[in-house]
């Protein structure tokens, strides 16, 4: 593998599973957040090793495991999952106590869901990745979360308004007090993009494909991340508290799976974030 580097991310191994995290959230001592790398697991082949993804086709014994390890390592109680079924929309759910453990391999409670919000300690907010940015959100004084999926569809359709609304009305969060880290994702740097990509982007009427898109060699580039951040801006997130990661999925193959890199032939990671039970 080669060196990791990032200035805004860790990267922890705890028991051989190698797992990220950002400096800044790491800052909260009431929130647990991890983002899952390939690296500790016990699948084989094109999932090797640390497949979190439950519909790719690698044996349920062998995710299941996956999930055990990496819940263990990264201090997660497997109890506690809440997984919603992922569509590249921009639902935004709503994951309370009853919900805890519906999701571990169960993603019934939230169908067509690419989000979730809570203000309930012990309660993990889970979302699959393999080059869609996740968005982790964090309200520090009303202690209320947010995790997304945000695949470029996702991304255009604004899922991060969405839960930004989502969280005032659940919770009475100021956009202003949010703290946002987007990422890791595939960046600008790999996203190549065709006319579907960029008709997307372009109904978003306040971005500016000039800030978010380089035209390489007649072919289009498009960064995810920073139009997030542009999203996020516009509904009133200060744009000193969003932060986007330097890692980029397809560039770090060896490390994180990417869909892009392999042409689908992959596992999946997983993104999670709950706000701990003090004892």
């Amino acid at each position: 593998m080669s060196i990791f580097k990032s200035g805004v991310m860790n990267l922890n191994i705890n028991s051989a599973v190698a797992y990220l995290t950002f400096k800044k959230l790491d800052e909260y001592g009431f929130l647990r957040h991890a983002f899952s790398t390939r690296l500790g697991g016990v699948s084989t082949g094109k999932f090797r090793s640390m497949n979190l993804s439950l519909d790719r086709g690698d044996k349920a014994e062998n995710v299941q495991e996956n999930y055990r390890l990496f819940c263990r390592a990264a201090g997660f109680d497997l109890n506690s999952l809440v997984i919603p079924k992922f569509v590249h929309g921009n639902n935004i759910g709503v994951a309370r106590r009853e919900n805890k453990g519906s999701g571990g391999f169960n993603l019934s409670d939230f169908p067509d869901t690419d989000g979730l919000v809570t203000n309930q300690p012990g309660i993990t907010l889970v979302t699959s990745h393999a080059d869609c940015p996740v968005v982790f959100v964090l309200d520090p004084g009303k202690r209320a979360i947010g995790l997304l999926h945000a695949g470029w569809r996702g991304t255009v359709k604004k899922i991060c308004e969405r839960c930004v609304k989502k969280m005032t009305v659940e919770f009475g969060c100021n956009p202003g007090d949010l703290i946002c880290c987007i990422g890791p994702a595939i960046g600008k740097c790999c996203f190549e993009v065709g006319d579907e990509v960029l008709k997307g982007i372009k109904e978003v009427d306040f971005i500016d494909l000039k800030d978010v898109v380089a035209q390489r060699e007649n072919k289009y580039y498009v960064d995810l991340c920073e139009i997030n951040s542009k999203i996020l801006v516009n509904c009133g997130v200060k744009k000193e508290n969003i932060i986007l990661s330097d890692v980029c999925t397809m560039c770090n193959r060896e490390l994180l799976f990417s869909h892009r890199a392999t042409k689908g032939e992959r596992g999946g990671m997983l993104a999670m974030m709950e706000i701990k039970e003090m004892v």
